[in-house]
């Protein structure tokens, strides 16, 4: 995990320096040149190509204003580029996907409709490549959104409130994939559930399960907890990206909670295309889960794991329609008992897909048929 390596780390400290020392005309290219410098000396071939990408980006952009044919474009040579490294990155021994890359594509894409549309604010050069090269958020997000990173880029003063904010964050992202994650249940409770599956095969699959999906879960919390904490200290408020999904009551919920950042940039971006040009929701949904899928990986089980996401919405939004719905999500009228039991139906539907892109297919066909019951 690249913000465990001591060079990620230090070169952290020098964007936070970069960010409050350099003078303000040099500022952008400061912020830059440290992203620049850490794909150096991490993945260099991954400077030119991405390099290139933001050039294209730029120079079709500044056209955009006009017809769109240019940013339309460079969206479809961006995303085709993205689509052909993963599909390259899916064999064994494939082409590796350069870094930073899927979160890079999606910035990519939200810049330049945004500027078709005219919708962004006034800026320079300078202050795009900034935001293109943001190292806090340019390996795994969160994909924030340009206006958000223009505004606190314009309007930056000292804060001791957020600089503390910032720091605090940061400790409570280590502690998630420090503590809980790699030392309580990688180290002790894996070994413990392993060692009790051998005499209950029941039920070492199923706190296996609920092991792997908190592990999952506080590993990818926590760096974003660090990258919004390492950003609030270079004077940035960058999106959060999870908001207790565990706690949700339905599946619509959860989607609102986990990974915040893809799945609004999903909505605005593809949802909303899909179903302005269908007027059928069910599509849009259902092509929304899907692209969500294929965009952690180009593989039949990421397929398999949007659709069932996206199937399980659609029921969700059904059951919503005929039934009603509370301000919670929960069934419209539901006491106590239905609101425990809304719980308990989507924290394991959860569990049980996360369970499938986890393992390799013979691995999780395992599980499921030691839960049912049918194993041998």
């Amino acid at each position: 995990m690249p913000i465990l390596d001591l060079t990620w780390i230090a070169l952290i400290v020098a964007s936070i320096l970069a960010s409050w020392l350099s003078p303000v005309a040099y500022r952008p290219w400061a912020i830059a040149t440290v992203t620049l410098l850490y794909l150096g000396l991490s993945e260099p071939p991954s400077v030119l190509f991405i390099a290139a990408m933001t050039a294209l980006t730029i120079v079709s952009g500044s056209r955009s204003s006009q017809k769109g044919l240019g940013a339309a474009a460079t969206i479809v040579l961006v995303m085709g580029t993205l689509a052909v490294f993963k599909l390259a990155g899916s064999e064994p021994g494939g082409l590796a996907i350069p870094l930073g890359m899927s979160y890079y594509t999606f910035r990519c894409v939200h810049y330049l409709l945004e500027r078709v549309k005219q919708k962004l604010p006034p800026h320079t050069t300078s202050e795009f490549v900034a935001y293109m090269f943001f190292l806090p958020t340019f390996i795994a997000g969160p994909i924030h959104r340009f206006p958000e990173f223009h505004r606190d880029f314009r309007r930056t003063r000292f804060n001791a409130e957020l600089l503390s904010a910032g720091l605090e964050r940061i400790l409570y992202g280590y502690a998630k994939i420090l503590i809980l994650a790699n030392f309580l249940l990688s180290q002790h409770l894996k070994p413990a559930i392993d060692r009790l599956a051998t005499d209950s095969p029941w039920a070492g699959a199923y706190l296996g399960m609920l092991a792997g999906g908190f592990t999952g879960y506080l590993l990818f919390a926590g760096y974003s907890d660090v990258a919004i904490g390492a950003a609030r200290l270079m004077g940035f408020r960058v999106i959060e990206n999870f908001n207790n999904p565990f706690i949700s009551r339905n599946i619509i919920e959860f989607w609102q909670r986990w990974h915040i950042s893809l799945t609004s940039w999903v909505r605005d971006y593809l949802y909303t295309t899909v179903f302005s040009l269908t007027r059928k929701p069910y599509v849009a949904a259902l092509a929304a889960m899907l692209v969500i899928g294929l965009w952690h990986e180009v593989s039949a089980r990421y397929v398999i794991w949007g659709l069932v996401h996206g199937v399980a919405i659609l029921l969700c939004q059904w059951y919503q329609r005929r039934r009603g719905q509370g301000p919670d999500g929960s069934p419209a009228r539901s006491g106590i008992v239905g609101r425990f039991a809304a719980w308990f139906v989507t924290f394991h539907f959860v569990m049980l897909s996360i369970v499938m892109v986890q393992y390799d297919t013979a691995g999780a066909l395992r599980i499921y048929a030691t839960l049912l019951g049918v194993s041998r």
